[in-house]
């Protein structure tokens, strides 16, 4: 008897076996479009995500800064109050190349010194010689506060009737937009009175 070898003939149970296992054969997996949808939300979620993460991290960075300014403002603001304090004379308030300067004699005991502040690319800063020294033994300048934004960080009050000292009222701003923050303090010269002059340190002006 003659076998051929084709699927026809197979007997019944054979054949019917084979057809499931080329039934089940058949690969079955995504298509393009399945690919492409998958892609685009992938995609979607990472850019909310990247977003997300790189404004967190921008506003802490501005909080960080803004407080690190605060702190400084902080710092400053008691220095001068330990400085001015003892001031005898305060001048008015003065501009030289763009940048403000104001200067005061602060005596303590026997000690004289004159202090010039000012205030230049949004640093407070100050240096300090000994008073009517010849030749003037100018301290380097020495910075206080960084990150400063004031239009007009000192502002000079002349003895009154209710307060006879003079007075230093000075405003250090930091931070922009809604984020800043403004810190004034108005200090006395306990030192003066109504008859004290102003231009007791005036030697370092321009220098």
């Amino acid at each position: 008897m003659y076998r051929g070898y084709g699927v026809d003939a197979l007997p019944g149970r054979q054949l019917a076996e084979c057809q499931i296992v080329r039934k089940g054969s058949h690969d079955s997996g995504f298509t393009l479009i399945d690919t492409v949808v998958a892609t685009t939300v992938m995609t979607i979620v990472s850019a909310v995500f990247t977003t997300s993460v790189l404004r967190m991290y921008a506003t802490a960075n501005t909080v960080e800064a803004k407080s690190v300014t605060q702190t400084q403002i902080s710092t400053a603001m008691q220095r001068l109050d330990r400085q001015i304090r003892y001031g005898k004379g305060i001048s008015e308030p003065y501009t030289i190349a763009g940048i403000t300067y104001v200067d005061l004699l602060a005596v303590q005991q026997t000690k004289r010194q004159c202090i010039q502040l000012r205030v230049a690319n949004g640093v407070l800063s100050q240096r300090t010689w000994t008073y009517r020294a010849s030749p003037l033994d100018l301290s380097p300048w020495t910075a206080i506060a960084y990150g400063l934004t004031s239009a007009t960080p000192f502002d000079y009050l002349a003895p009154t009737d209710a307060l006879g000292y003079q007075q230093l009222t000075v405003t250090l701003g930091g931070g922009t937009g809604s984020g800043a923050d403004t810190n004034t303090v108005t200090f006395a010269a306990l030192n003066s009175d109504r008859t004290t002059g102003q231009d007791y340190c005036s030697a370092a002006r321009g220098m």
